[in-house]
């Protein structure tokens, strides 16, 4: 009798361990007693790893995509935890300067390879530039916005690339080919300048780089003479048209015309105007047949 209710008893529990684990898992008591549910939980049996809330090998066909799948989750929640500046999210170790916070795997401990180390500044340090750095500590201003620059080679910037400048001495610095810094933001605090890489007058960007803009006029050189030639996309005298950015209004009209704002209005946060505006002939000159000539 009391062989058959062991017996009874083993096929129970594998009944109930099937019933709470699934396929390919098993209960594990980690605990002295092994009845209380509370110290028991399901574990994948040997070969197998938790994919995607399940156990499965390599040979189950559904692996491949259940391991794509929360591999793809996983790295979502890593794209996500990047756009906190506080944080460095890094696979190997720590930087010297910092400390582990926390370490995170795909749900498959056989995924190592994909596993994070979160790490923040040391106390007394605080992130800067992507560089944890001592907030008691005064540096020289000049260092600072050089190593900001320097990330970007100083003349080999990208176009609307932005810098504090501690000493706002950068303004009209070139950035890049046919680009400068420009001030965006004002001064903070009297001291300090917002810039950015933007391209420089007569010209437009145009797929990251800067390029002459053909509402210019362009110019060649010969030996003995100097001949300008207009644009035929310039307005004419008289002729109203609206410009997206007033920046570039001192060239926008064509030889002995001045440019005249009727309308002017902010459209973004980036110290950029939109105008209504029209060409007219500069002062002691007339118009003629289209074109401004001395009275």
């Amino acid at each position: 009798m009391l062989i058959f209710y062991i017996i009874a008893f083993f096929h129970l529990e594998s009944h109930v361990e099937a019933w709470l684990c699934g396929s390919n898992a098993r209960l594990l008591s980690f605990c002295y007693n092994p009845f209380n549910a509370f110290c028991r939980k399901c574990i994948c049996d040997n070969g197998y790893s938790l994919i995607a809330g399940r156990c499965t090998n390599r040979d189950d066909p559904l692996y491949n995509i259940q391991k794509d799948l929360e591999l793809d989750r996983f790295h979502k929640r890593i794209r996500l935890m990047r756009k906190d500046s506080n944080i460095t999210i890094t696979r190997i170790a720590c930087p010297s300067n910092m400390v582990q916070v926390k370490h995170i795997c795909p749900l498959s401990i056989s995924w190592d390879l994909n596993c994070y180390r979160i790490c923040k500044c040391k106390d007394g340090l605080r992130m800067r530039g992507g560089n944890c750095v001592d907030e008691r500590k005064k540096y020289d201003r000049s260092q600072v916005i050089t190593d900001s620059i320097s990330k970007c080679g100083k003349e080999n910037c990208r176009l609307g690339e932005v810098f504090l400048d501690f000493t706002c001495r950068r303004i009209g610095k070139k950035c890049g080919i046919n680009m400068i810094f420009n001030l965006i933001n004002g001064i903070l605090k009297g001291k300090s300048c917002v810039i950015r890489c933007e391209c420089e007058r007569e010209f437009v960007g145009k797929s990251g780089q800067c390029v002459r803009s053909l509402i210019f006029t362009r110019k060649t050189t010969s030996e003995k003479t100097t001949t300008e030639f207009i644009s035929s996309d310039l307005p004419k005298v008289g002729e109203k048209f609206y410009n997206s950015d007033c920046r570039q209004i001192p060239l926008a009209c064509g030889k002995n015309m001045k440019l005249i704002s009727i309308w002017k209005n902010s459209v973004d946060q980036q110290n950029r105007f939109a105008c209504t505006q029209f060409c007219a002939c500069k002062n002691e000159f007339v118009e003629m047949n289209g074109r401004c000539i001395k009275s």
